[in-house]
């Protein structure tokens, strides 16, 4: 069996009532569940969040069944990765589970094409224990970054003399962008065993960066929303 499990918080950082927000013809949390309601090799979508409005989305998108996000992870100290395990122990059953498909409401970057890849590429790669969507962000590569240091602006990494003023220059950088993670039970079994920042991809991780030619992200800006528009619009 493989389930998804998508997540939304009423107070989530960012813009007000950003997860129910309308991003093209639909509200931006619907994609993700939209997502996996249309992925033929999932078998069941859950949701949670602390907020009625987002509820009655989730049902109205097809999610097969909601919960109520508890007090104690819906502030804004509460980790999701806390979240993740709360809600997988809630709806796991008597049947083995294969597969998590983990998605996030400020991340609609996602549809079921990719989630079907995804699922078989991970299915044929018993080493790995999870896949997730990378972006290439070469203009935010490490070598680009700098921070404030007795408050002087200095590199965040060591460059080498082949590091140029062209972005290209340096060595390419992806990031988790948070449209999709598919992962194996035990990774979120032995959650504090996975890799930080974002311990549910457990240690093992494979890339999917396919149909990213407009990067994607986990939207907590209104004027983010333009960038998934377009990548909306292309390939929703």
């Amino acid at each position: 069996m493989i389930i998804a499990l998508s997540c939304g918080r009423k107070g989530s950082k960012g813009f007000s009532n950003k997860n129910i927000t309308k991003l093209g013809l639909h509200p931006m949390m619907a994609y993700p569940i939209i997502a996996a309601r249309h992925c033929s090799l999932i078998d069941k979508v859950y949701f949670s969040s602390d907020c009625e409005g987002q509820i009655i989305t989730a049902i109205l998108y097809g999610a097969d069944k909601t919960y109520k996000r508890p007090d104690h992870l819906a502030t804004d100290s509460a980790l999701l990765e806390d979240v993740y395990v709360w809600l997988f122990n809630k709806v796991r059953i008597n049947m083995p589970i294969e597969f998590v498909v983990l998605l996030m409401s400020n991340a609609p970057g996602i549809n079921s094409k990719m989630i079907e890849e995804m699922i078989l590429i991970l299915r044929e790669n018993k080493e790995a224990d999870s896949i997730c969507t990378v972006s290439k962000y070469l203009e935010y590569s490490p070598y680009r970054m700098r921070k404030i240091k007795d408050e002087w602006l200095v590199n965040w990494e060591d460059c080498s003399d082949e590091i140029t003023c062209d972005r290209n220059s340096g060595e390419a950088c992806y990031i988790y962008d948070c449209s999709a993670a598919i992962v194996r039970p035990y990774c979120l079994d032995y959650i504090h065993e996975g890799t930080l920042p974002q311990k549910w991809l457990g240690k093992k991780i494979l890339p999917y960066n396919k149909y990213r030619d407009i990067p994607c992200l986990d939207i907590d800006s209104s004027w983010q929303t333009k960038q998934m528009e377009s990548w909306l619009e292309k390939y929703w």
